[in-house]
């Protein structure tokens, strides 16, 4: 390093030839070793992720307040850049184990039931579409292939009166190799009539991820609305292997697709 130093081209920075003194000095800083120390300051500087907001005080910092050199180092680069590249070597370790252990995670399922709308709207003249019928639908947003639609379920059409709990067991599939760490993220909407038209809002909504654990029940989740305000949605949920009944029509996909 001291050598390609060395070897610079021997112009100042108004890009006039060094004087005598100034090579000399310069010749100094290279034998000295100084210019290689001072090379290893900016080299840990531009491979720290943590780049101070002033650099200057940063390489002031490596001097006293008179400027001229301490006694003992303020920082070990050399151990710095060692231990950046052990860190680095650590991260690619520990993302080749993470991707592993997702390979070995299999197809799972979201189960939803006992899903109860509280203080639910209803909307009034031309929009109104039913007689106080109302469906809810739910899609998982987690997991969604790019450019294809996230997976959903809805429940059966039921007339509500201010509070409903729907009966039904809403399943929802959960890919292999998926992203474990991550908890699933759900939308939940409420319709109403048997369909929706293009274009159409649903009477409410919201947008919430479960808690990180496998089952549990949701409470006093808060739905926005157009409508009306105060619509409440409480839920139980639960992840786990796949049913027997989607397993069994995975392995007839399978079939078919090789036959």
């Amino acid at each position: 390093m001291a050598s390609e130093v060395a070897a610079l081209p021997m112009e100042n920075l108004t890009g006039e030839l060094d004087t005598m003194e100034e090579a000399e000095f310069r010749s100094y800083v290279v034998r000295s070793k100084a210019a290689e120390e001072i090379i290893k300051v900016v080299v840990g500087l531009s491979e720290s992720n943590a780049r101070p907001q002033n650099p200057s005080k940063f390489l002031r910092s490596m001097f006293d307040t008179e400027l001229e050199l301490t006694d003992e180092p303020k920082e070990d680069f050399d151990a710095i850049l060692e231990e950046n590249r052990s860190l680095k070597q650590q991260i690619a370790e520990l993302s080749g184990r993470v991707a592993e252990f997702r390979r070995k995670i299999p197809p799972g399922e979201l189960t939803l039931s006992r899903i109860t709308l509280l203080n639910v709207p209803e909307r009034q003249g031309q929009d109104a579409s039913c007689d106080g019928k109302f469906y809810a639908r739910v899609e998982l947003l987690s997991y969604a292939s790019a450019g294809q639609p996230p997976a959903s379920a809805r429940t059966g059409t039921l007339a509500i009166a201010g509070e409903v709990m729907f009966e039904e067991y809403l399943r929802l599939p959960l890919p292999a190799m998926r992203d474990a760490s991550l908890a699933p993220e759900l939308r939940i909407t409420l319709w109403d009539g048997e369909d929706t038209n293009e274009g159409s809002e649903p009477l409410a909504s919201s947008t919430f991820a479960l808690p990180d654990r496998n089952s549990g029940e949701l409470v006093d989740v808060a739905m926005t609305s157009s409508v009306a305000d105060g619509c409440l949605l409480h839920l139980t949920f639960e992840i786990g292997a796949l049913s027997q009944q989607d397993d069994d029509s995975q392995e007839r996909q399978a079939e078919e697709q090789g036959q």
